[in-house]
């Protein structure tokens, strides 16, 4: 975390969520050591917690992955019972009501890697699949684009958040996953598969500094970022922009000044990849189109 030192907030939030994390692991490990399934469940969590970047205001993106061909409905209710419980002490604020996330969603493997693009791929699989794989990078950032806009419009949920969130930790979380995708042009499926495990490994912002070092590309991307997590941490600014619409957005100086900022964000994505990749790099070509 040394790596953040110039960077209080993010720092801040990384050791926040290794903390947290490292309380519920431990909770989660004593209550299911007995279980007969504890080697078949995976809590995953998603969101600001698997961005590495939660704050006390987060709420925790999770869902269960049941890696066994038995229901889990008749199987684990008790270990599910003991997960909620656990993640509801430690993560008091509550997921959004969609049923893509929380302690009830629990989910097979085989849901998870079947029925790719097919008919009756759900919204919900989806959106579980490319953030467990991220195996879809341009349809995943296209998903989150249009979820936004259904919850919005269909479901009347707050717009200024939200934006502000489209315009900086979603979009980041895309552009790690072009990141890998270009690192990963030429060499040997073999090859790749390792490379790309390790990166995906890594949070995205860890994942930029191990790929480019403390470049000046770097740098500005990190403080823009550094601005974003400051101001949505602190209740006084989160609450107020959970007001912002579309039509009294102009009258909130803090959203003005955070969509600005994204704008500033995105021109510093873009440098860091200009920089790190030539202009030959098939990664520039793909995203021309």
């Amino acid at each position: 975390m040394a790596e953040f030192a110039e960077y209080p907030c993010i720092l801040k939030a990384e050791q926040f969520t290794a903390d947290k994390l490292a309380t519920i692991r431990h909770h989660l490990e004593e209550a299911l050591s007995a279980s007969t399934y504890k080697d078949k469940i995976t809590v995953i969590a998603a969101g600001s917690y698997g961005r590495a970047e939660a704050s006390p205001e987060s709420d925790m993106d999770v869902f269960i992955l049941f890696d066994s061909g038995l229901n889990p409905d008749d199987t684990i209710v008790s270990e599910q019972a003991a997960i909620k419980q656990i993640i509801d002490v430690n993560v008091p604020k509550p997921v959004g009501q969609t049923g893509t996330f929380g302690t009830n969603a629990i989910v097979t493997f085989n849901e998870l890697t079947s029925n790719i693009g097919g008919g009756n791929e759900s919204n919900q699989s989806l959106t579980r699949r490319m953030l467990f794989l991220l195996n879809d990078i341009i349809r995943y950032y296209r998903t989150i684009a249009i979820d936004f806009e259904y919850k919005i419009s269909e479901q009347n949920k707050e717009w200024g958040l939200r934006s502000i969130k489209l315009r900086f930790s979603r979009k980041l979380i895309y552009f790690g996953g072009l990141v890998v995708a270009a690192e990963l042009v030429g060499g040997e499926r073999a090859d790749k598969i390792q490379r790309a495990n390790e990166l995906f490994a890594m949070p995205v912002l860890v994942r930029l500094q191990t790929l480019a070092g403390q470049d000046e590309q770097l740098a500005v991307l990190l403080s823009h970022y550094e601005y974003f997590l400051q101001r949505i941490s602190e209740a006084r600014v989160r609450m107020p922009l959970k007001t912002v619409t579309r039509d009294n957005r102009e009258e909130s100086a803090e959203f003005r000044t955070l969509r600005d900022v994204g704008v500033e964000f995105s021109k510093s994505l873009e440098a860091w990849l200009k920089a790190r990749y030539p202009c030959d790099h098939p990664i520039h070509h793909a995203l021309l189109f």
